[in-house]
């Protein structure tokens, strides 16, 4: 856990090379470190190396499947690619499970910012509309 905690302080100081550097090596160390995967997915993001930030979010989701801002982090890269059906099924699946709907707020809040329309092919319009 050291490479990942240090590339979590170097996140939080805005060290951003440092920080990729040291959850590259926490991946190298342990190829099975979900918090290592989702935090160098964000950075890439950030950077528009898209494809490979899809690809941190996967393993991410594969090694935690229960990481709910992981599938949400992949379907907005996936949107933001341009592919919108796999963005929406991916978006999904957090809500798939009712137990699920309890999710933060500003994940919600960053879907329906994308417009009525995407959040309706998400959620159902039943389901925004309910009390």
């Amino acid at each position: 856990r050291g490479w990942l905690n240090l590339g979590n302080t170097l996140l939080d100081q805005c060290v951003f090379d440092e920080a990729i550097f040291c959850y590259r090596k926490a991946i190298e160390l342990n190829h099975e470190a979900p918090e290592a995967y989702l935090n160098l997915g964000h950075l890439l993001k950030d950077r528009d190396e898209l494809e490979e930030a899809i690809a941190c979010y996967r393993k991410a989701i594969e090694f935690n499947p229960d990481c709910v801002e992981a599938y949400f982090c992949l379907g907005f890269t996936l949107k933001e690619k341009g592919e919108l059906i796999d963005s929406i099924n991916c978006l999904k699946i957090p809500f798939d499970d009712k137990k699920q709907l309890n999710v933060d707020l500003k994940f919600i809040t960053a879907i329906v910012s994308f417009g009525e329309e995407f959040a309706f092919r998400i959620f159902g319009c039943e389901w925004l509309y309910s009390d």
